[in-house]
């Protein structure tokens, strides 16, 4: 029993020291800016038919949302609209962590289905992975939201995972979301917002720094 006790000390010990280093790491960390702006990245990202514009936050959203850049527009193709948000952290902040399960439900959308979803990219990174919702909108209809963090060279759509991930050393990270009505089944709903994905997210890493601490 005493063994027990003591081996469960010494484990958390070494977590507790692990979680300090952790912090003083971070905290030693000079911010790191994007390698070129958002206002650069291309508004036919999308794929064609999309017609976008950007729309700015809010400014009660922005200071919640403590992102130290961010890109957020609308685009419309026929009956579709469709929402892109990336929001960039120029360093280790756990108070940016934002996803839809914290924004979401504010906003009076009812979570249907919740989710993870791998896309397989070739030539962009070994997989897009996203967890995926879909929500009852309050004006009425579905909406489908894939929603991911990028850091360390991946993305991890888990929030866990990224906190865990924090105590080996992260430099920045951001928040990328694509949420659009829905249209049709939901698989025909997946695939139009997943190709957007895969046409969106290569030009979308062009902006963040390319050799990320691993």
């Amino acid at each position: 029993m005493r063994r027990t006790l003591l081996l469960g000390a010494i484990l958390w010990i070494a977590f507790g020291v692990r979680i300090t280093g952790s912090k003083a790491l971070n905290s030693r960390r000079d911010p790191v800016p994007l390698r070129t702006p958002f206002s650069l990245l291309p508004m036919e990202i999308c794929g064609p038919g999309w017609a976008g514009e950007n729309i700015p936050l809010d400014e009660k959203v922005k200071t919640r949302a403590r992102v130290s850049t961010y890109v957020q527009r609308s685009y419309r193709r026929d009956s579709a609209i469709l929402w892109l948000y990336v929001g960039y952290v120029d360093h280790w902040a756990p108070e940016s962590i934002h996803h839809p399960d914290i924004c979401f439900p504010g906003g009076g959308y009812e979570q249907v289905m919740k989710g993870l979803v791998t896309i397989p990219a070739p030539g962009v990174m070994p997989d897009l992975r996203f967890s995926e919702y879909l929500w009852n909108n309050p004006r009425g209809g579905g909406t489908y939201t894939l929603s991911s963090f990028y850091y360390n060279g991946k993305l991890e759509p888990e929030e866990w995972q990224l906190r865990w991930d924090s105590l080996g050393g992260i430099k920045y990270f951001a928040v990328i979301t694509i949420s659009g009505t829905q249209v049709g089944s939901i698989d025909e709903t997946r695939q139009v917002y997943q190709r957007v994905a895969l046409r969106a997210l290569p030009e979308i890493l062009k902006h963040f720094e390319p050799c990320p601490l691993r």
